[in-house]
């Protein structure tokens, strides 16, 4: 990441870019990426120079795709943290970072709700996450999606049961720490702060949390307007795809995602 001088850049509050680490994924990406791009000003996905699948799906929706041997170039099994400083290095970096999992899906309110949440550029936010347990839950769920299953009467109401809400971290000695699946940041004060994710784990495990403990107690905020849906192909343990992907593809006949099938139309 390029050096820092006060006063080198505009900042605004208005301008969200996203990055997103996407390795072996696609089958969730392709399912994903129209509703983040629908919601943000730029989106960057960082792969892997095999994995062709999330290539051609960032080709379809004309997403600027980092390709890098980062994720394993030092023997490492899965270094998301390189992967995702590569990532914010090819944002403009004027406004706020969001890094999502390349599984989490954008409510289509998400724009509209975190401009009326009144967000402080020293703050690093998390949110809450419904799981979505099968494809067959998803498909049920895209289908209602232009009416935001979050939303009605104009206020937050509680999702479908079958749709519990995931795990958070509250750490026992730092308290509330927005972890990797959904962290927001303004790039005011990353570049202030000469911020970087950590690279040293090796793996997906701990990371984001190392990064989110760069901000006191009290910058670390949990949204109350904003919750995402973290989709699973199958109930799995924490930590299942932490070294690599794991889980079995999310795809309606469970079979892997094959670069010439996909989907030619979607939904917006």
């Amino acid at each position: 990441m390029s050096s820092y001088t006060p006063g080198q850049r505009q900042y605004d509050n208005s301008r969200i870019e996203a990055v997103i680490t996407c390795w072996n994924y696609g089958d969730f990406l392709t399912e994903t990426l129209p509703f983040t791009i629908s919601q943000v000003d730029r989106v960057v996905v960082v792969t892997t120079h095999d994995d062709v699948v999330t290539k051609n799906i960032c080709d379809k929706w004309s997403v600027e795709c980092i390709v890098t041997d980062a994720f394993y170039e030092r023997g490492d099994t899965f270094n998301k943290g390189a992967a995702i400083n590569i990532g914010v290095a090819n944002l403009r970096q004027t406004g706020w970072i969001i890094h999502l999992d390349a599984d989490i899906v954008l409510p289509i309110q998400f724009r509209n709700m975190v401009d009326k949440s009144s967000l402080q550029r020293d703050n690093i936010y998390g949110c809450l996450r419904h799981n979505v347990h099968s494809y067959a839950r998803w498909v049920k769920l895209r289908e209602s999606m232009i009416v935001d299953p979050q939303f009605s009467y104009r206020y937050m109401v509680s999702t479908p049961d079958d749709m519990p809400v995931g795990a958070s971290v509250v750490h026992k000695e730092f308290g509330y720490t927005p972890i990797g699946y959904f962290q927001l940041w303004h790039s005011e004060f990353m570049h202030a702060n000469r911020l970087r994710y950590p690279d040293v784990e090796g793996s997906a495990e701990n990371m984001d949390v190392q990064f989110a403990l760069r901000w006191p107690r009290k910058n670390r905020v949990m949204l109350p307007t904003v919750r995402v849906f973290h989709l699973e192909s199958e109930v799995a343990g924490m930590g299942a795809n932490w070294r690599g992907r794991k889980t079995k593809p999310f795809t309606a006949d469970g079979l892997p995602l094959k670069p010439q099938a996909l989907p030619s139309g979607y939904y917006f």
